[in-house]
């Protein structure tokens, strides 16, 4: 199964499709889900969950849904890190290539 993240201007809103193309031509998309929020007491028993994946899908679901997520410019706090660093690094690189190849000339 996989997920396609795409924002509408018109509307200023944020689409989510979960979808899987099948062989015979065909793609199967979910339905749309009803995201009410609902207030629950404290309890032993769980809640039903908004989610629940059949095993064989949910690794390529959950994989296609952070890729969405990160195509679609939503980055764990990790990520725009370790692009912050790599940035710094490359101007580091530059800095130290002209260093050495001026004193190389």
């Amino acid at each position: 199964m996989k997920v396609k993240i795409n924002y509408d201007e018109d509307w200023d809103v944020v689409n989510v499709w979960f979808y899987e193309r099948k062989d015979n031509g065909y793609t199967e998309v979910v339905k749309p889900m009803n995201l009410i929020v609902q207030s629950m007491e404290i309890a032993d028993k769980l809640p039903e969950p908004t989610l629940r994946l059949e095993r064989g899908r949910a690794t390529e679901f959950l994989q296609s849904l952070a890729e969405a997520l990160v195509a679609s410019g939503f980055k764990p706090d990790e990520i725009k890190v370790q692009n912050k660093q790599i940035e710094a690094m490359k101007y580091h690189l530059e800095d130290m290539r002209k260093i050495v190849f001026k004193g190389a000339k």
